[in-house]
Protein backbone atom coordinates (compact mmCIF):
# COMPACT_ATOMS: atom_id res chain seq x y z
CA UNK A 1 0.00 0.00 0.00
CA UNK A 2 1.35 3.46 -0.74
CA UNK A 3 0.43 6.88 0.77
CA UNK A 4 0.57 9.75 -1.02
CA UNK A 5 -0.73 12.55 1.89
CA UNK A 6 3.07 13.91 2.35
CA UNK A 7 1.42 14.99 5.81
CA UNK A 8 0.31 11.54 6.61
CA UNK A 9 3.92 10.05 6.00
CA UNK A 10 5.12 13.12 7.81
CA UNK A 11 2.75 11.68 11.28
CA UNK A 12 3.45 7.88 10.48
CA UNK A 13 7.47 9.23 10.28
CA UNK A 14 6.95 11.41 13.82
CA UNK A 15 5.09 8.84 15.75
CA UNK A 16 7.88 6.10 16.97
CA UNK A 17 10.04 9.35 18.54
CA UNK A 18 7.14 11.11 19.99
CA UNK A 19 5.61 7.42 21.35
CA UNK A 20 9.35 6.57 22.84
CA UNK A 21 9.25 10.08 24.31
CA UNK A 22 6.11 9.92 25.95
CA UNK A 23 6.54 6.61 26.75
CA UNK A 24 9.76 7.08 28.70
CA UNK A 25 7.84 10.37 30.82
CA UNK A 26 5.20 7.18 31.61
CA UNK A 27 7.51 4.46 33.05
CA UNK A 28 9.28 7.55 35.22
CA UNK A 29 6.22 8.53 36.77
CA UNK A 30 4.97 5.09 37.31
CA UNK A 31 8.48 3.64 38.92
CA UNK A 32 8.67 7.10 40.80
CA UNK A 33 5.31 6.49 42.16
CA UNK A 34 5.81 2.84 42.83
CA UNK A 35 8.84 4.04 45.01
CA UNK A 36 6.77 6.37 47.35
CA UNK A 37 4.12 3.29 47.64
CA UNK A 38 6.88 1.28 48.62
CA UNK A 39 7.91 3.00 51.25
CA UNK A 40 4.81 3.77 52.47
CA UNK A 41 4.36 -0.26 52.55
CA UNK A 42 7.48 -1.36 54.50
CA UNK A 43 7.78 -2.24 57.88
CA UNK A 44 9.41 0.19 60.08
CA UNK A 45 12.28 -1.31 62.19
CA UNK A 46 15.03 0.98 62.66
CA UNK A 47 14.76 2.70 59.09
CA UNK A 48 17.13 1.05 56.97
CA UNK A 49 14.96 -0.67 55.04
CA UNK A 50 13.18 2.31 53.87
CA UNK A 51 16.42 4.07 52.83
CA UNK A 52 17.53 1.21 50.68
CA UNK A 53 14.55 1.33 48.41
CA UNK A 54 15.19 3.11 45.27
CA UNK A 55 14.50 3.05 41.82
CA UNK A 56 17.22 3.22 38.56
CA UNK A 57 16.50 4.01 35.06
CA UNK A 58 18.34 3.02 31.86
CA UNK A 59 18.24 1.48 28.72
CA UNK A 60 18.80 -1.46 27.62
CA UNK A 61 19.50 -3.75 24.49
CA UNK A 62 16.38 -6.07 24.25
CA UNK A 63 15.71 -8.74 20.98
CA UNK A 64 16.79 -11.48 19.32
CA UNK A 65 20.29 -10.99 17.48
CA UNK A 66 19.77 -9.01 14.33
CA UNK A 67 16.58 -6.98 15.49
CA UNK A 68 17.73 -6.05 18.53
CA UNK A 69 16.82 -2.56 20.02
CA UNK A 70 17.60 -0.17 22.68
CA UNK A 71 14.25 0.20 24.79
CA UNK A 72 14.11 2.25 28.45
CA UNK A 73 13.71 0.90 31.51
CA UNK A 74 13.23 1.78 35.13
CA UNK A 75 12.88 -0.64 37.99
CA UNK A 76 12.46 -0.78 41.67
CA UNK A 77 15.40 -2.20 44.01
CA UNK A 78 13.41 -3.26 47.40
CA UNK A 79 16.70 -3.06 49.22
CA UNK A 80 20.35 -1.87 48.84
CA UNK A 81 22.80 -3.47 46.88
CA UNK A 82 24.53 -5.55 49.15
CA UNK A 83 23.97 -9.42 50.27
CA UNK A 84 22.95 -8.84 53.31
CA UNK A 85 20.40 -5.82 53.17
CA UNK A 86 19.10 -7.88 49.91
CA UNK A 87 18.82 -11.18 52.45
CA UNK A 88 16.64 -9.23 54.99
CA UNK A 89 14.16 -7.65 52.06
CA UNK A 90 13.86 -11.18 51.02
CA UNK A 91 12.73 -12.42 54.62
CA UNK A 92 10.69 -9.96 55.06
CA UNK A 93 9.07 -10.00 51.81
CA UNK A 94 8.57 -14.13 51.77
CA UNK A 95 8.94 -14.85 55.84
CA UNK A 96 11.21 -17.30 57.16
CA UNK A 97 10.50 -20.64 58.31
CA UNK A 98 13.82 -22.15 58.71
CA UNK A 99 17.08 -20.96 59.62
CA UNK A 100 19.75 -19.93 62.67
CA UNK A 101 17.57 -16.37 62.97
CA UNK A 102 14.42 -17.81 64.23
CA UNK A 103 11.11 -17.99 61.49
CA UNK A 104 9.11 -14.71 60.94
CA UNK A 105 5.79 -13.65 59.19
CA UNK A 106 5.88 -12.70 55.64
CA UNK A 107 5.12 -9.13 54.96
CA UNK A 108 4.60 -8.91 50.92
CA UNK A 109 5.62 -4.70 50.49
CA UNK A 110 6.73 -5.64 47.04
CA UNK A 111 4.00 -7.35 45.74
CA UNK A 112 1.53 -5.39 46.99
CA UNK A 113 3.50 -2.51 45.31
CA UNK A 114 4.07 -4.68 41.82
CA UNK A 115 0.39 -5.05 41.73
CA UNK A 116 -0.81 -1.83 42.22
CA UNK A 117 1.80 -0.12 39.58
CA UNK A 118 0.20 -3.35 37.18
CA UNK A 119 -3.17 -1.84 37.80
CA UNK A 120 -2.29 1.58 36.93
CA UNK A 121 0.62 0.66 33.90
CA UNK A 122 -1.66 -0.41 31.16
CA UNK A 123 -4.21 2.76 31.43
CA UNK A 124 -1.44 5.14 30.88
CA UNK A 125 0.59 2.90 28.34
CA UNK A 126 -3.46 3.46 26.25
CA UNK A 127 -3.70 6.65 27.31
CA UNK A 128 -0.07 7.68 26.15
CA UNK A 129 -0.65 5.57 22.34
CA UNK A 130 -3.45 8.10 22.55
CA UNK A 131 -2.31 11.42 23.53
CA UNK A 132 0.37 10.85 20.83
CA UNK A 133 -1.73 10.16 18.22
CA UNK A 134 -3.63 12.85 18.44
CA UNK A 135 -0.38 14.85 18.54
CA UNK A 136 1.43 13.99 15.34
CA UNK A 137 -2.53 14.21 13.86
CA UNK A 138 -3.64 10.66 13.36
CA UNK A 139 -7.43 9.92 14.19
Amino acid sequence: MRVESKRLQKSFSDLPNAYFKELEKMIRKSVSEGEKFMRLLAPVDKGELKSGISTQFGRIEEGVAGSRKEIFAGSIEAAASTKEDQTKAKAIELGRRKGERGTTVAFPYVRRTRDMVNRKYKGRVRRTFTKVKNQVGLK
